[in-house]
């Protein structure tokens, strides 16, 4: 091994734990996450651990470019991460051919730094990690601020953005001796930890717009977008209406207590989307006391299928579990995802009070008719 500082030496010869900690995040990804998101982290965490594999193979083979030249593809896969984690199909559209064309302009960078033998301190390494941490950015705080992004989430992708653009090329190129560059895969496993946090806790109940279309005709969902409240006994009459619009065509999503086998036995509907309300050990389901993660779900549902019928059953579950107060934040940034992207969300619940169904009322629910 060459010589170098202690520091540096003692990073070099424990990299096999970033890399343990990279693979690990991408098996939990793989087996917790599906769509875009998922996809697209584990590509990034793929990327992670060839930067690792490559600051080992620097100092086998003595090719100093190993490194750098991996962590040119950081920046593609983070912008694909971004783009599939906050804008989702909305923002790729019917585009299925852009995450190939994103790490195009890295690609030719790649071999044009192989081919004229670039130092890991030429310029052209700033300028194409730049080139794709920039519209990352604006991505970030146009989803910020437009509410697709909720909570922690904003400051979360940040603060692993700042990690992977300061720690990775910042380093290659502006290296002054004093902090070594081998600190990049610990850093950069801290930044994958964070967005392998967002994804799994997020996009776990996220699904694609699906509909059952088994009838011809209109459908007969003529109600506006907005929320609205069934009566304490139209519980059945607001899932008879969402399967209708759903036999129409028009796409849709249940949340409820019920377990989906017995939802799909007793509606007919075998094709749609469903969350499950409960807290099983065993069985994929939505804590009802994380009302966070649901309002994510839902809003990525919205914002990717327009037009859209939500039935979300059991509302009295959600507000026992969750509390009233946190319940009603969900709705109100529901209703106004609602009316950006067309959606009719129909509530049902037997067991509210009346002061309980004034206040919803209030709220700007409107009554199922």
């Amino acid at each position: 091994m060459s010589g170098g500082m202690p520091v540096e030496e003692l990073l070099r010869q424990f990299l096999l734990l970033p890399l343990f900690a990279d693979l690990g995040m991408l098996v939990i990804s793989l087996r917790s996450a599906r769509g875009r998101a998922g996809g697209a982290l584990a590509a990034l965490l793929s990327v992670l651990s060839l930067v690792v594999v490559a600051q080992l193979g620097s100092e086998w083979l003595g090719w100093r470019q190993a490194a750098p030249v991996v962590v040119a593809l950081v920046g593609p896969t983070l912008l694909w991460l971004l783009l599939a984690y906050s804008g989702g199909r909305r923002l790729a559209g019917s585009a299925r051919w852009l995450p190939a064309v994103l790490p195009v302009p890295a690609m030719v960078f790649l071999l044009a730094a192989v081919a004229l033998d670039w130092p890991p301190t030429n310029a052209a390494y700033m300028v194409i990690a730049t080139a794709y941490f920039l519209p990352a950015s604006a991505v970030l705080v146009a989803c910020h601020h437009g509410g697709t992004l909720i909570g922690k989430e904003p400051d979360i992708i940040g603060l692993a953005m700042t990690f992977l653009f300061v720690s990775g090329p910042v380093y290659y190129f502006a290296y002054s001796g004093i902090v070594p560059p081998t600190i990049f895969p610990y850093t950069s496993a801290i930044s994958a930890g964070l967005l392998t946090y967002l994804v799994v806790r997020y996009k776990s109940f996220c699904f694609r717009p699906s509909s059952e279309e088994s009838r011809q005709g209109e459908s007969g969902l003529s109600a506006g977008p907005g929320l609205y409240l069934a009566r304490a006994d139209g519980s059945v009459k607001a899932r008879t209406m969402f399967s209708d619009a759903m036999r129409h065509g028009v796409p849709g999503l249940v949340v409820t207590r019920q377990h989906p086998v017995a939802f799909r036995r007793l509606s007919g509907l075998k094709t749609v989307p469903l969350i499950w309300m409960a807290n099983s050990a065993y069985e994929k389901s939505l804590p009802p006391s994380e009302p966070d993660i649901l309002l994510h779900a839902l809003k990525d549902y919205m914002t990717q299928s327009g037009r859209s019928v939500v039935l979300l059953e059991d509302l009295d579950y959600l507000i026992t579990n969750a509390g009233l107060y946190p319940i009603f934040d969900m709705l109100q940034a529901l209703m106004s995802e609602a009316t950006r992207s067309g959606a009719v969300i129909l509530l049902s619940s037997e067991l509210l009070t009346p002061d309980e169904r004034h206040e919803l009322a209030e709220l700007g629910l409107k009554p199922l008719r």
